[in-house]
């Protein structure tokens, strides 16, 4: 512009293209697909809990309250957060903290434990459902940036989709390894963060 001003429409237009935003899009995509698989699993997961532990409707409520609490919390703390240090610096622990919470999970052998790691675990994840949404939007470029946003939203309900599979068409797993089987989509975009495939905005 002739007054030395940019607008940020040319900023994002400045970015990078090709492979900077498929890789931007792979690690969304695998962060919003594992969100998607824990969240949206839930029933599924609970049943194979009761195979387990005779629970009633009250504790399986409690179960997906627990989820719930941590993911409202993380959502606040986690955006609060992310403004002071930078996204990505809350994206990291944030993804390596769930893989550990979901092996926590792993080891409970009471309801309680269960209950409370439930909660570890939304309160871990959740801080990605308000950090990554405005990264991702942030960095894409704003010609079609309707169709990359189209592919990143699209990871919610494949995982959802896949982990409801896994476990119709593994009707011998229990609740520990459907839990593991979840995680793993964490632990790849952890090491793609290490590799500077997802930069700060």
């Amino acid at each position: 512009m002739s007054d030395g001003f940019v607008t940020v429409a040319q900023c994002v237009e400045g970015l990078p293209q090709g492979r900077f935003v498929w890789e931007l899009l792979f690690c969304g995509f695998l962060a919003w697909f594992m969100l998607g698989a824990i969240n949206e699993s839930t029933p599924l997961a609970f049943s194979y809990v009761t195979a387990e532990w005779p629970m009633s409707e009250r504790h399986l409520s409690l179960m997906s309250a627990a989820l719930a609490l941590g993911n409202f919390l993380a959502v606040l703390l986690g955006g609060w957060a992310a403004d002071l240090y930078g996204r990505t610096a809350v994206i990291r622990p944030a993804l390596l903290l769930t893989a550990s919470c979901g092996m926590v999970l792993q080891t409970a052998r009471t309801f309680f434990q269960a209950l409370l790691a439930r909660f570890l675990l939304g309160l871990v994840s959740g801080a990605l459902l308000g950090v990554l949404p405005p990264l991702i939007a942030e960095l894409l470029p704003a010609r079609n940036r309707g169709f990359y946003l189209t592919v990143w939203m699209s990871g919610w309900p494949a995982g959802a989709l896949l982990s409801v599979l896994v476990g119709c068409l593994s009707p011998g797993l229990n609740w520990r390894a459907f839990h593991t089987a979840l995680l793993v989509p964490a632990i790849v975009v952890y090491v793609c963060l290490r590799a500077e495939m997802l930069p700060e905005s």
